[in-house]
């Protein structure tokens, strides 16, 4: 028998970047922006001031609270705590905000995503005008198998696929907005829709200029009618070093605060432990934040094991932990308060 060969041909054909659309083009450039913004994203940390609302029905949207928490973003990753915490501990902004509707990733997570993990399936939508600007818009989606969002509701989490568009200027090629819609919410999941929009903006850090979201929307409604937005906004924001005092002036401005500690007598509480506290002053509905610096003083001492002893007097902090109006019948606020120190 005669032995049979079989030959194969490779040929090199290269392609030349005249020969693509200039959408693709564009998108390799916005992507490769993205990348490099996140390549030199150093740590850092921002204030982030949420305010939450809420309405049923045909109902106005009304203010809940406003939340003020300071967020750091580290090797990639998201952590928060309170402004004038000594550190950032290892809370989730669900932990530390557990009533109402939060959301948290807007800074690295969705980016990555949408231009970095290759999960999304993208496709141009053509040209807008805003204002003077001239932007262009693509379109994605991201399957629930892939890179995709999860939510958490009473201990359950599951996860859901997404879509959105993300627009860019056609000058710059800079990211200037990006939409996200949930697909196939677990079947448990009391919301029919969930959606959200990151606003992007230039920000210096030292001679660098880094495009960082600067303000952040999550919108979300159930199935029987009730209604909630989240806005949220980021100020401040420097770059983040273990040393930093997680202290923020009115205003935003950069720069840690200067601290002094006192000697301080570390003592640890056993559990069950009673402390009568009266708050040093009070502070008003109308204009405080949850996130907001509280202080007590003991009212009466405490004794401990071994002899030690918590004097009448002594200083606790704390912060407000919620802050929500409540409008049944005549209105009134729910008030949560976390002494930690």
């Amino acid at each position: 028998m005669l032995p049979r060969f079989l030959f194969l041909l490779f040929l090199a054909i290269p392609v030349w970047a005249d020969d693509l659309p200039a959408w693709v083009i564009n998108l390799a450039r916005i992507q490769r922006i993205v990348a490099d913004n996140l390549k030199r994203l150093p740590d850092y940390t921002c204030l982030e001031t949420i305010d939450r609302y809420a309405a049923r029905g045909k109902q106005r949207m009304r203010l809940l609270d406003r939340a003020r928490v300071a967020v750091a973003v580290v090797d990639k990753h998201e952590m928060y705590a309170w402004p004038g915490d000594k550190s950032f501990g290892e809370r989730s902004l669900i932990q530390m905000l557990p009533a109402g509707f939060v959301s948290d990733g807007d800074f690295t997570n969705l980016a990555h995503n949408v231009f970095l993990s290759r999960a999304a399936v993208i496709t141009f939508s053509g040209e807008e005008q805003a204002g003077t600007s001239k932007l262009l818009r693509y379109d994605y989606r991201i399957p629930q198998t892939a890179e995709s969002w999860m939510v958490r509701l009473r201990g359950a989490s599951g996860t859901m696929g997404v879509k959105g568009s993300f627009w860019a200027d056609a000058s710059t090629f800079e990211l200037v907005r990006l939409t996200s819609e949930g697909e196939d919410l677990p079947a448990w999941f009391p919301d029919k829709s969930l959606s959200g929009e990151v606003a992007y903006g230039r920000v210096r850090f030292g001679a660098s200029v880094i495009l960082l979201p600067v303000s952040s929307d999550m919108h979300a409604e159930s199935f029987t009618g009730a209604r909630r937005w989240n806005h949220s906004t980021f100020t401040g924001c420097r770059k983040y070093s273990s040393e930093s005092v997680i202290s923020y002036a009115e205003t935003g401005s950069e720069g840690p605060a200067e601290s002094k500690v006192n000697d301080v007598v570390s003592l640890k509480l056993r559990p069950g432990i009673e402390l009568e506290l009266r708050l040093d002053a009070t502070f008003d509905s109308g204009s405080a934040l949850v996130g907001d610096s509280v202080r007590g003083r003991l009212t009466r001492a405490v004794h401990l094991a071994d002899d030690e002893i918590l004097p009448r007097g002594a200083v606790a902090m704390g912060v407000i932990r919620n802050l929500e109006r409540q409008n049944q019948g005549e209105p009134y606020y729910t008030v949560g308060l976390e002494f930690n120190e």
